[in-house]
């Protein structure tokens, strides 16, 4: 019973703000998480919205507009009202030109990771390289044994902290 009660206040405390929400008013800024009546629906703002930003121009990728849509507001009813989603991640704005590098830049350090595998492997596979320890295979890099796993032929790194 007190589950019950519980939950219908706050069904009831969730669809008060949105039947309070005022209507979009263009020359009007708003403050993170303010609600407005657009079009037969409410939206809310994710960040400070400038003037003449309207809710008209929210897109599919939340990170590109003010305004996330909340609710038809015709036909709401406390039983409808759902709990908010978590807001959604801020993408920063990053220039194509800056994106376009970042890949360049991963894809090269991947193929680099690539090859010093290869490298490895092959060093793990050589006799006058490679030796035993406590029926483990090993190698030595720098004055460091590394153990190799016997399924991929590959020195295991231990992670460090």
């Amino acid at each position: 019973m007190r589950k019950k009660l519980l939950s219908m206040a706050i069904l009831l405390t969730a669809s008060s703000s949105l039947f309070a929400a005022e209507m979009y008013d263009p020359n009007k800024n708003y403050s993170t998480k303010e609600q407005v009546q657009f079009n037969g629906n409410i939206f809310e703002a994710q960040w400070w919205v400038n003037q003449n930003e309207s809710p008209a121009t929210i897109t599919q990728n939340t990170w590109e507009s003010p305004w996330i849509f909340i609710s038809a507001s015709e036909a709401i009813t406390p039983e409808d009202v759902l709990p908010l989603p978590p807001p959604a991640e801020v993408m920063p704005e990053i220039e194509q030109v800056s994106q376009v590098k970042y890949v360049q830049i991963m894809n090269e350090m991947a193929a680099q990771m690539v090859q010093r595998v290869s490298e490895l492997k092959k060093y793990a596979q050589n006799p006058d390289f490679y030796f035993f320890k406590d029926g483990k295979k090993f190698i030595k890099i720098n004055d460091i044994d590394y153990e190799i796993d016997a399924e991929h032929g590959t020195p295991i790194i231990p992670l460090r902290n």
